[in-house]
Order: structure tokens, then C-alpha cells, then sequence
């Protein structure tokens, strides 16, 4: 068996001092990309939040809108009756009027 040089083990040495840096290394890429993802996550939810309460806002005006929209056409449609009514009597005293002119000879 040969022994080894100090050339050969401080390069063996050298390699496993590299292999354990990068792994190290990408530990710690592995550990922010993590906290990257979540940070963005919670942007993300964070936006997605005020999205639902802006939409969930947007439908409970609507609900609201479409009341009173339902209430005022049930308050022109009474005005419509009434208005009706109103040019049913006018027509009727229009012909009374006429008929006692003529009667009377005017």
C-alpha cells in the first residue's frame, strides 16, 4: 500500500471542505427562498382579503340598490294609478261640462 502525500490528503481534505460549504450554502438559499415564498404568500393572501371584503362590500350595496330600486318602481306604479284616476275624473267632469253647455244652450 502507498501512502499519501500531503498533496493528496489536503486535496481530499479540500473536496470535503467544499462540499460541506456548499451544502451549507444551500441551506441557507433553500431557507430565504422559503421565507421569500412566504412572504409573498402572505402578500398574496393579504390582497387576496381585501379583494373579498371589497367584492362582499360591492354585493351588499347592490342588495340595497336593488331595494330600493323594487321600492320605487312600487311607488311609480301608484303614481301611474293615481295619475290615472286623476285624468279619468277630468275626462268625467270635461263631458259633464259639456253636456250641461249644451243643455243649456251655450
Amino acid at each position: 500500500m502507498q501512502t499519501m502525500t500531503l498533496v493528496e490528503v489536503t486535496a481530499i481534505i479540500a473536496a470535503i471542505g467544499g462540499f460541506v460549504i456548499a451544502w451549507l450554502a444551500l441551506k441557507r438559499d433553500i431557507k430565504n427562498i422559503n421565507n421569500t415564498e412566504a412572504r409573498e404568500m402572505g402578500m398574496l393572501l393579504t390582497e387576496i382579503g381585501y379583494i373579498k371584503s371589497s367584492i362582499d362590500s360591492l354585493r351588499n350595496k347592490m342588495e340595497h340598490s336593488d331595494e330600493r330600486h323594487t321600492k320605487l318602481s312600487e311607488r311609480l306604479a301608484l303614481v301611474e294609478q293615481a295619475t290615472k284616476a286623476a285624468h279619468d275624473r277630468m275626462d268625467e267632469y270635461e263631458t259633464r261640462y259639456k253636456a250641461r253647455t249644451v243643455s243649456d244652450g251655450r
